[in-house]
């Protein structure tokens, strides 16, 4: 996996035009941050069974993007995976083209719907999420869901590192 990486930087700009409706449709003054030129990171592929079960077996976070090149949600989804990629380091986010494998892996999986998020370690499946809402929706309860997961693996090799709980 190449990683393609650019400059983040956060930019302040006013907004104009119509933003509320309160004020006769206009907010003067008002500013929003965001950032320009975002980092991407290329997404792994699995395309075997084999692959999908060395990959989520070992003790590394792996997502499991379950997409379809037919589907818009699961490319808009995939943007944003790749944005995410490159601010998460320690997780490793992959996809699933689910007309490119067997379809007994799709079913082994319990996938239903596209576009399918699931996050792995160990083995073991440890949240999901089916279907797409908006892509910053999305984004938002992914992020969430690694934060809160890498916080207890942290924790969990603090109290390894000190003999007991802390």
């Amino acid at each position: 996996m190449s990683a393609r990486s650019t400059r983040l930087t956060l930019t302040r700009h006013r907004v104009r035009g119509s933003v509320g409706a309160r004020d006769g449709g206009t907010r003067r003054g008002a500013t929003r941050t965001r950032a320009t030129g975002a980092a991407r990171k290329d997404l792994g592929e699995i395309d075997s069974r084999d692959s999908f079960d060395k990959l989520t077996a070992e003790d590394t976070i792996t997502v499991v993007d379950f997409q379809a090149s037919w589907c818009r949600k699961c490319m808009m989804i995939k943007a944003r995976l790749q944005k995410l990629a490159a601010t998460h380091e320690k997780v490793r986010i992959v996809t699933v083209d689910v007309n490119k494998v067997s379809q007994e892996l799709i079913r082994a999986c319990g996938v239903t719907k596209m576009p399918t998020l699931q996050i792995y370690r160990s083995g073991k499946m440890l949240w999901e999420l089916i279907g797409a809402e908006d892509g910053d929706t999305v984004s938002n309860k992914l992020h969430f869901e690694l934060e809160r997961l890498q916080a207890e693996e942290d924790k969990g090799k603090k109290k390894d590192m000190f003999g007991g709980s802390r």
